[in-house]
């Protein structure tokens, strides 16, 4: 019995010893290993997919260098601003294992946005940029005309509806950005220059035959048969002139500056055998008495509204300006040549 025992004893120190054994051959868990890649989107630079691989991994979790985190495989995240932010990818295994880190630079830039406003001047436009990061600008104004300034002025020739159009480009990596927008030139609005009596409403005192009693108009010799003529039934006086007498002319208190442009409009019509010809002048005066020529137009159609548009001459700069009219009518009842063209509402206009 005893030596029973004994042998049972020997029995279970020998399993008692291959039980350590055993145990003490079983695996250690595998630590995980893996990396992470990444593509900043083309069509917002801010934007980054991430993409994580590895083995032996349960779980990860992301640390994207800018405060935010992420647990999924492949997240896609965006900044907040361009810069250079240190993305960890850290790996989670069996329970036992030790995590696994992974640690990139990820560069990304800020796309510019072109924005501009503008202000509008009559024919000038002074543009100002708004553009967010941006590097270099290229204008297109929309008559041909272009530009490289930050911020431009630009006059256009002549007024209407025009697409400006601004391209800009930024940092390296980034993508263009471009605007648009229409602007609408106009012509600097005439202002009126005094004209006495250029509707011969004085003296009002029915026909005058000559311009001696008639104010703000004037003539180099006596005449017999051109001065103003009514009343109609509206109470209307007019101006006439006969072909055989000499012009009539009004010197304005405006003193010419340089640059300016003239307008000049009136109604004429045939007031007796007097064809459709009549001339207006524009003259100056430096006060010598002479008047020197701007320019004449002759009208060879006779209406309502008839126009006249001219510029100040360099010579006239600092002169008062002054107008004359002549008729140059032939008669056409052949009554020896004789005709007389009737004139009204003599306007006068500066820009």
């Amino acid at each position: 019995m005893k030596y029973y025992n004994r042998i049972n004893l020997r029995v279970l120190a020998v399993i008692s010893l291959l039980a350590l054994f055993v145990a003490g051959c079983k695996d250690d868990p595998a630590d995980p290993t893996g990396d992470f890649s990444f593509t900043v989107s083309s069509d917002n630079t801010l934007s980054v997919s991430f993409a994580a691989s590895g083995a032996d991994a349960d779980a990860v979790t992301w640390d994207f260098g800018d405060g935010e985190t992420s647990t999924s495989i492949r997240p896609v995240h965006t900044y907040a601003a361009g810069g250079t932010y240190t993305v960890t990818l850290t790996l989670f295994g069996a329970s036992g294992s030790t995590p696994a880190k992974v640690t990139q630079a990820v560069v990304v830039v800020d796309s510019p946005v072109a924005g501009f406003t503008f202000v509008k001047e009559y024919m000038m436009i002074t543009f100002t940029n708004t553009t967010t990061y941006a590097d270099s600008y290229s204008w297109d104004f929309g008559d041909g005309e272009t530009s490289t300034d930050e911020n431009p002025v630009h006059t256009y020739a002549a007024a209407g509806d025009y697409t400006v159009t601004l391209n800009v480009t930024g940092a390296a990596g980034s993508n263009p950005s471009s605007v648009s927008k229409t602007v609408s030139p106009s012509e600097v609005p005439f202002t009126a220059i005094a004209i006495e009596n250029g509707d011969f409403q004085l003296p009002g005192t029915g026909k005058i035959p000559n311009w001696e009693t008639v104010p703000g108009w004037s003539s180099d010799t006596q005449v017999n048969d051109s001065g103003v003529d009514g009343p109609d039934g509206n109470g209307n006086f007019w101006g006439y002139l006969w072909n055989k007498e000499p012009e009539v002319y009004q010197l304005t208190n405006h003193v010419i500056a340089e640059g300016e442009e003239y307008k000049i409009t009136l109604d004429a019509w045939d007031a007796w055998s007097g064809g459709d010809n009549f001339t207006v002048t524009l003259y100056y005066n430096n006060g010598d008495g002479i008047r020197q020529v701007i320019e004449t137009h002759t009208f060879e159609t006779l209406g309502t509204g008839l126009e006249f548009v001219t510029m100040a001459t360099s010579a006239s700069v600092g002169g008062r300006l002054g107008i004359q009219l002549k008729a140059n009518a032939i008669g056409n009842l052949g009554w020896l040549n004789n005709g007389w063209t009737a004139f009204d509402n003599v306007k006068l206009f500066v820009r």
